[in-house]
């Protein structure tokens, strides 16, 4: 049998490839289908009719508007950034993801709770109703010693093999994202391991002032949003392809 079998893809009726077509609920999905879809969504593409893979791609598309006019206030490295002004955020997706690399621009109010998570163990929990489960307002000591968090005593590991930070959410497409912090493993004190617990702690500290802060009273519609407005015009007809470039221009200033 060669690559290429004789199943047609549910999106685009094209070929599929053997090794990196996706079942879904309804049949197939090529990998170029696939690839307009968010890491997030394919995850759990198994379950999905070809009406929901369609809308989804519709979303990611809507989404890199978002992504495209995201102006971070806030960021921790190459790791998380933040948009306090129109409560957004977004985590840029690991370069080894094979299909849509647009990171989905997440909404402060999808955030559900959040927590560290150390070698399979969780060691501190936020969220906007039941705040921080911290000892001293902090996750590690000076040298990267975890030191709370949790009930009972825990032993200072000498060594950590995976740390990342997983959020939980309300979403339509996503119940969860993950930061990646530490996936290979890394003695105490070592340079990337103090690295790493430092960014835990920025990145756990601007969760906390996005779930509590208010709303920022913007005096005009964003980009973004007048993006959106624009490509709805487009959908129905009201608006021209034409047209709609020359909008898009305008307001990204390209």
């Amino acid at each position: 049998m060669g690559l290429f079998n004789k199943e047609s893809c549910i999106i685009c009726n094209g070929k599929t490839n053997a090794l990196t077509k996706a079942k879904a609920s309804s049949g197939v999905v090529c990998s170029s289908c696939l690839s307009l879809c968010s890491p997030g969504f394919i995850r759990n593409i198994g379950n999905k009719t070809t009406t929901d893979i369609k809308e989804h791609i519709e979303y990611v598309k809507e989404n890199q508007l978002l992504y495209n006019s995201f102006q971070a206030t806030d960021t921790v490295g190459k790791l998380f950034f933040v948009d306090k002004v129109n409560q957004r955020f977004y985590i840029p997706v690991p370069a080894a993801t094979l299909y849509n690399k647009i990171p989905i621009v997440y909404s402060f109010d999808n955030i559900v709770d959040y927590e560290l998570v150390v070698d399979g163990e969780s060691y501190t929990k936020g969220g906007a109703s039941i705040g921080r489960a911290l000892i001293g307002g902090a996750i590690f000591g000076g040298a990267g010693a975890i030191i709370g968090g949790s009930t009972g005593k825990r032993k200072q590991k000498e060594v950590i093999k995976i740390m990342y930070i997983k959020i939980s959410l309300k979403h339509p497409y996503d119940s969860y994202t993950e930061i990646p912090l530490i996936s290979t493993e890394v003695k105490k004190g070592a340079f990337i391991y103090n690295t790493m617990t430092d960014a835990a702690n920025k990145i756990l500290a601007l969760l906390d002032s996005m779930v509590a802060s208010e709303p920022v009273a913007i005096p005009s519609a964003s980009a973004a949003d007048e993006l959106l407005k624009y490509k709805q015009l487009l959908d129905c007809g009201a608006l021209t392809q034409e047209e709609f470039d020359t909008k898009k221009k305008q307001l990204l200033d390209l």
